[in-house]
């Protein structure tokens, strides 16, 4: 029987709701560094004890949080991660913190505007996925494309959305429009980027809002 959370989510939110107000009192002293080193504790635990981490858990910070940062910051999502993002934009800890609650509000109550299309477009990609294996017990200590990388051809999604969630910032986010194997890049800080990796025109998009501007800032 797989472990079960032992704080009901009601008072997980409410303690999370309080550490928003307080996080001194959480952490020793408001540090965004400090809560990224205790957000992957926490998810560290949640795995090692085998619990799902819960949908709706405040303290678990999402995997699209990385490409909303960059989204909202104008940037290139890179291998910074998120807490990284908001450290280099901001040049202060406490200031990041600061900036990494506005965003995860944000982020927890967005709302999508569809802004495009790409219909039928052919194209495999060629993707790359760790294979599992059970924690201390890997054969191999040395990390080996060619052992511990499962190597898969999955063709693009027959309909993709282009999205936003406003139009403060840059860039735009691609999702497929029904459940698929295979989900493309999301994040894209560009038009260009975007053609590049779909290897297509932007004449090719359909349903094009007329107030987009492909992903560029409004003071671009």
């Amino acid at each position: 029987m797989a472990a079960e959370y032992t704080v009901s989510l009601e008072k997980r939110k409410e303690l999370w709701e309080l550490f928003l107000q307080r996080p001194a009192m959480f952490l020793g002293r408001k540090s965004l560094e400090l809560f990224w080193i205790a957000e992957t504790n926490y998810k560290t635990a949640l795995y090692w004890y085998g619990i799902t981490p819960h949908a709706d858990d405040p303290w678990v910070i999402p995997d699209g949080f990385h490409d909303y940062v960059g989204y909202r910051l104008g940037r290139i999502v890179s291998s910074f991660g998120w807490h990284g993002l908001l450290l280099d934009h901001t040049g202060s800890d406490e200031a990041a913190f600061d900036l990494f609650v506005r965003y995860i509000q944000d982020y927890r109550r967005r709302e999508e505007k569809l802004v495009a299309r790409l219909i039928g477009h052919k194209k495999t990609f060629r993707i790359g996925r760790p294979i599992e294996r059970p924690v201390g017990r890997s054969t191999n200590p040395s990390f080996d494309p060619e052992v511990d990388i499962q190597w898969k051809d999955f063709d693009c999604p027959s309909s993709l959305r282009v999205i936003t969630f406003g139009n403060d910032v840059s860039g735009f986010f691609v999702f497929p429009d029904e459940e698929s194997d295979f989900t493309p890049s999301a994040y894209f800080h560009s038009i260009e980027a975007f053609e590049d990796y779909f290897e297509v025109s932007r004449e090719k998009l359909t349903d094009v809002d007329p107030n987009w501007n492909f992903g560029l800032a409004a003071d671009d």
